[in-house]
């Protein structure tokens, strides 16, 4: 068959995802993905993470909803996504979500409602969105809810006295994703 000089730039380009087991197809797509996060400039990238998701640019955001995305479709097993901070997110996005890990202030923003406040309250607000296949809602001292289809639980979380609770979410993530990615159901 004939190979053109631009197939054999594209399979260059994409050999380190080919030496790691992915179809040209999804090479080509991580390539472009990578050239898309080193578009998206160290200055947008700060204010997004000093200012917020909500104070970048139209263009930065759909740019980062894109590489999100894009992670997602790739992703070959479970997409686990913490959308921290609170931000409203596409349709296309959501439906490619296995588990949605948000707290209540978050959720109230994906949902356009008022936080709920009560554990049963946030669970059939979780219930509403539209997409993800789990949603688990963080409630600081007051544990944290699961809503996956008609399962619905509260798990209390144990008593501590916390002196600091910076980077509790992400911790709490983290350990969700690492069980998850060991068989926890």
């Amino acid at each position: 068959s004939d190979v053109c000089s631009s197939d054999l730039e594209k399979i260059a380009k994409s050999e380190r995802f080919l030496e790691k087991g992915f179809s040209l197809a999804a090479a080509e797509e991580l390539q472009k993905f990578e050239a898309n996060m080193k578009a998206f400039s160290e200055k947008t990238f700060s204010k997004a993470l000093v200012a917020g998701f909500d104070e970048v640019t139209k263009e930065s955001k759909k740019a980062a909803e894109d590489a999100v995305k894009a992670a997602a479709s790739l992703s070959g097993g479970m997409f686990v996504l913490n959308a921290a901070p609170a931000q409203s997110l596409g349709r296309e996005l959501l439906a490619l979500v296995d588990v949605l890990v948000v707290n209540r202030g978050e959720l109230g923003v994906l949902a356009g409602a008022r936080p709920a406040e009560q554990p049963e309250a946030v669970i059939a607000q979780a219930r509403k969105l539209r997409g993800p296949r789990a949603v688990v809602v963080t409630l600081g001292a007051d544990g944290a809810v699961l809503a996956k289809g008609r399962t619905k639980r509260h798990v209390p979380a144990p008593s501590v006295d916390a002196v600091d609770t910076t980077g509790a979410g992400d911790a709490f993530c983290g350990a969700l994703a690492d069980a998850l990615a060991r068989g926890a159901a």
